[in-house]
Order: C-alpha cells, then structure tokens, then sequence
C-alpha cells in the first residue's frame, strides 16, 4: 500500500510539473526566464522560511544542511540551464533532452552507486525517449550550445533525483526536507540575481508592479505548487520508491503537459504526439512493473 501511495505521490508530482509549463507562460508574459526564475525561487525561500518557523523545522534543517544544500544546487543549477539553454535551441529539442534525466539516473546509480539493472529497464527508457521525441515533433538539426547546456539540465536533474534518496532518509518528514532545500533555493536567486548585476545585465525590480494578474496567478502556480508542493511529494514518495522508478513516474510531466497545452492553450495534438504520450505510458508501466516483480537484489 505505501509503494503504491508513493507512486500515487510521484504520479501527482508529475502533473503539477506538466501544469507549471502552462504557468511558466502565463509568468513569462510580464518578465524574461532569468528574473522569472530568480522571483520563483526567492518566493519559495520566503514560503520555506515561513513554513519552517510554524513547524519548528530549524534544528533539523542545521543537522541536515548539507545534503539539503546538494539539493538545492542541483534543482537550481538544472532550471536554469535549462532557461538558458532555451535561448540557443528550440523547445521540442530542450524537452526532448531534458527527459534524458531518466536514462541519466540508472547510469548514475551504476557507475557512483555500483548497482546493477537488467537490460528491460533500457529498452522501456529507450522507448521512453522515443515517445518524447514523437510527442516533441522532434526534428534533429546540427547540435549547439544550447542543447549542450540542456543536457547539463538533464544532469543536474539526475543528480538531484539520485541525492534526494539520501536526503529523503536524513529528514523526519518530507516537508522539512523541502524547505530546507527551497531556503538554500532562495539563497541561490539572489546570488543569481547578484551574478546578473555583476555582468551587466540589468534586472527591474519595480516591473513586479507591472504584473498582469495571470503573471501573478503564474508565479503562485510555480512557488506554491509546482515548487513547495510537488518537491515535498517527491522527498515523501522517494522514501519507498528507487531513483530510477521516480525518474520514469516523472516522465509522465510531458503528456501532461501537451494535455494542459491542448486544452488551456489550444495547442494542437497530433497523432504521433497521441502514440508517444501511449509509448511514455507503457514505459512508465514497464519500469514500475520490474521494481515491483523482480527480485530487489538485481536491481539495486
């Protein structure tokens, strides 16, 4: 019952993470991707801070400051490769190399951790990825930098996923474990919005005041749910679940978002993005299948 509440969790977590697609555009009206960034993540940092006074978080989070900062760094660092990289290369091409994440997992596991997979899990992350590229309506051009930067993204993410096992096992409850995290995520914002000021690039602080009301509604979507909540539903499934099993739920994030496309944003859905959406689908049964009837050992 707590595996399959945990998968439930992850599943949910996905969603939220297909729908901030949506809110990262509705944001991206009133501000570019860099102070759009630096807002959500210095919001979060104010919620985490907030939350943790009311839950009395603080002793905790200086017994565990290390692997929260981890975390943070990593989540941070993939976003906002992830936002630079969009600047060089198209977006199917950065979704498409975002979800590597998955594949990078496993890998990760096996070459850090000395686990070991049987070779199903690579084809049903191959056929994943295939998915993805379908969905995506994914044409190879020549490879930039900004596909470089978004394979940095994916790992980053794959890290993130990986040390959150850690993590996830040092805190006594999941919302802890994300604020902790979202206060060093906070921390980093400003040293971002530092590193801009630094290079020249000039950030408008008073432009928050020109808002339109679904920016606004955007950056609460992306603080609130897509950050406090879905990062707390992960440190809580990820207790029961392996990183390579999390990494696949978290595949689900792209059919959501084309769902979320079509419907608020009229976004048309073809028939090969309707096939890569089943493909992600049967790959997500497929891994979730294997960690449930193989024997734990083979697998890690």
């Amino acid at each position: 019952m707590n595996r399959a509440l945990s998968f439930i969790a992850l599943l949910f977590a996905a969603l939220i993470w297909g729908f901030a697609f949506i809110a990262l555009r509705w944001l991206m009206e009133s501000t570019d991707a860099h102070f759009g960034n630096i807002l959500r993540f210095s919001f979060m940092g104010i919620v985490a801070l907030i939350g943790m006074s009311i839950i009395r978080g603080f002793k905790e989070f200086k017994e565990n400051y290390s692997v929260a900062l981890k975390c943070a760094f990593s989540m941070y660092i993939c976003l906002v490769l992830q936002i630079i990289g969009l600047q060089y290369t198209t977006v199917a091409k950065s979704a498409f190399f975002t979800t590597l994440y998955a594949v990078f997992t496993p890998l990760f596991a096996m070459v850090l951790l000395k686990r070991h997979y049987p070779k199903s899990l690579w084809f049903y992350l191959s056929l994943a990825c295939f998915g993805v590229a379908l969905l995506c309506d994914l044409r190879f051009d020549s490879f930039n930098i900004g596909d470089a930067l978004t394979i940095g993204a994916a790992i980053a993410g794959a890290s993130q996923i990986i040390i959150m096992e850690k993590a996830v096992q040092q805190f006594k409850t999941a919302w802890n474990q994300n604020f902790s995290q979202s206060l060093f995520g906070g921390l980093f914002a400003l040293l971002h919005l530092g590193l801009l000021s630094l290079f020249g690039k000039s950030v408008d602080l008073g432009s928050i005041a020109n808002f339109s009301f679904k920016s606004w509604m955007g950056l609460v979507v992306l603080v609130l749910f897509s950050s406090l909540i879905a990062f707390t539903l992960q440190a809580w499934g990820q207790k029961k679940l392996k990183p390579y099993v999390a990494a696949s739920i978290f595949l689900m994030e792209s059919p959501f978002a084309t769902f979320f496309a079509w419907w608020l944003l009229g976004e048309s859905l073809t028939l090969s993005g309707i096939i890569g959406c089943l493909l992600i689908m049967m790959s997500v049964s497929g891994v979730v299948y294997l960690d449930t009837h193989i024997d734990q050992k083979e697998i890690g």
